[in-house]
């Protein structure tokens, strides 16, 4: 009777076990199929920024619809936004597997870095002086680099690597920042002569900083860049969540999603008043 009973003990312990082994393997093969998904970006307001506390913006709300069109065939794993200084910022997205990037100016230096997903924002870029603050005007980059006037760029952009490209050298024709912020008030406080900001947000964006946007005075365009921004993923990731991702996106274009939040935030933004926030 002993003899039987560890038998079958011995089985039913046999048994537990083989559950136990297929349960994990089941449970390892479902999170492989559902990576988590991370996201990183620096705030660029009206884009994405922080509003109480809360991501906030057209892109931000491109992206949720994004990843709730996703949701809704599956689930998926989504960590919060994380938003980091922008150098900062590009690293991590370039070197961790499933994180997805945005907004980002698609330079020839970057083309190879990431993996592009789909356009989030238009984008022209001009650069700015103040009215009445200085002499010269230049009308194109060799202008401007041969002036005694002193640009603000913004650490690790592609506007820094724009000067650099153009014989610009740091911290004689150029100084840098962290955060556009900080270049605005460093134009109003006129700590530099130029700075280049993107053309429909330029006012609203100076305004908001405290500071008269009215006194911005646009020059020439940097017509080196593309006109638009985008969002991008590691190397490395899943490529289903990828291809979801772009899908995705794509689709709430065709259906006019996007348009419409686009113009939403855009009017609200250029129709803001001018004062401090």
């Amino acid at each position: 009777m002993t003899s039987r009973f560890s038998v079958f003990k011995s089985l039913l312990s046999h048994f537990f076990s083989i559950a136990v082994i297929t349960v994990a393997l089941a449970s390892s093969a479902k999170a492989a199929e559902t990576p988590t998904l991370h996201i990183v970006t620096d705030s660029f307001a009206p884009l994405q920024y922080l509003e109480n506390g809360k991501p906030a913006g057209y892109v931000i709300e491109y992206v949720n619809a994004t990843i709730s069109k996703i949701r809704s065939k599956h689930a998926l794993q989504v960590d919060p936004v994380e938003f980091l200084p922008w150098k900062r910022a590009l690293l991590v997205a370039k070197d961790t597997p499933n994180t997805l990037f945005f907004s980002v100016l698609r330079t020839e230096e970057r083309e190879q870095s990431y993996q592009w997903i789909e356009t989030v924002s238009p984008y022209q870029r001009f650069f700015f002086n103040l009215k009445g603050k200085a002499s010269i005007h230049p009308q194109n980059l060799s202008e401007l680099r041969d002036s005694s006037l002193i640009v603000g760029v913004q650490r690790g952009s592609a506007d820094e690597a724009l000067l650099e490209q153009n014989g610009f050298k740091a911290d004689y024709d150029y100084t840098t920042f962290t955060h556009f912020d900080q270049g605005i008030k460093m134009l109003y406080h006129d700590r530099i002569d130029i700075l280049p900001l993107t053309s429909f947000l330029a006012r609203t964006t100076a305004c908001k900083a405290g500071f008269d946007g009215d006194q911005l005075e646009m020059l020439f365009e940097i017509e080196n860049f593309t006109d638009v921004l985008w969002a991008t993923m590691s190397h490395d990731s899943d490529p289903v969540l990828v291809s979801e991702l772009h899908q995705a996106m794509v689709e709430l274009k065709q259906d006019g999603y996007y348009d419409t939040i686009l113009a939403q935030h855009l009017n609200a933004w250029e129709n803001r008043p001018c004062v401090a926030e």
